[in-house]
């Protein structure tokens, strides 16, 4: 009886081992791109975003290999199969065809960025029409706001960078500038100095998408693949770690000094 009862709890002990590290030495290979502080190949932990989705396979038994590539051809990459999958995309129905998506990893939320005591709120677009707006080259900020800017009722002055628009912000030259919640104060506080603390942000969001992990349908274990991830980052956010590492963002301590 002895023996038997010892036998039983090697089983029991080795299958629970066995469950525990059923993915261990599996690894995926993923593009990545330079976009600060989500994702950067010279930010700490190659950024936050980056940070959460290794971590969040770690969880669950899986390392990532990051491959840094201009995003267009990380994504060419990942869809011909040259690489497992790719960090950092929004869902769409043409991406749905060649690409498992994982719960969102992220999610790109546009505001305005205003200096501290501004009287300042809105509702509508209807709303911004006597405001100095500062936008970026190329974005898309909605169609109401396209619209209103192609009929005049809205002025979007357009730089190529966000650094450009918070230094004619703080200069007085911008009522308002457009920009990510997460990049606004990333730049905040590592780039604009002693005004940093000048600058806040209004609570409405102008839009919201979330960002996905896209894994390759050409291998059919990506699937499975996708569940796995998902479970590790469930309870990664469960714990509070990407919270955590959210604020930390936000204090600009992913930046490498």
């Amino acid at each position: 009886m002895k023996k038997l009862t010892m036998l039983c709890l090697v089983m029991v002990f080795s299958t629970a081992i066995c469950v525990h590290s059923g993915n261990a030495g599996e690894k995926v290979t993923l593009a990545n791109g330079d976009w600060a502080p989500y994702f950067g190949e010279n930010l700490k932990h190659n950024g936050v975003v980056s940070r959460i989705v290794k971590e969040a396979f770690a969880l669950e038994g899986v390392d990532v290999d990051y491959a840094f590539r201009p995003w267009k051809r990380g994504f060419e990459e990942a869809k011909q199969g040259k690489l497992d999958g790719a960090v950092g995309w929004v869902k769409n129905d043409d991406r749905l065809k060649d690409f498992f998506f994982s719960a969102p990893i992220a999610k790109n939320t546009n505001v305005f960025f205003v200096k501290k005591g501004t009287d300042f709120s809105w509702n509508s677009v209807s709303d911004l029409g006597k405001y100095k707006i500062g936008g970026i080259v190329g974005f898309f900020y909605g169609k109401e706001f396209e619209d209103a800017e192609k009929s005049g009722a809205i002025m979007i002055d357009r730089v190529p960078d966000d650094e450009t628009n918070f230094k004619k912000l703080i200069a007085g030259r911008m009522d308002l500038i457009i920009a990510d919640l997460e990049v606004g104060y990333d730049l905040i506080n590592t780039k604009m100095g002693e005004a940093a603390g000048q600058l806040t942000h209004n609570a409405k969001a102008i839009t919201e998408e979330d960002l996905f992990l896209l894994m390759n349908r050409q291998n059919t274990s990506n699937e499975q693949l996708i569940e796995t991830f998902n479970k590790g980052l469930e309870n990664l956010q469960t714990s509070g770690k990407s919270d955590q590492y959210y604020e930390e963002s936000r204090r600009g301590e992913y930046r490498v000094k």
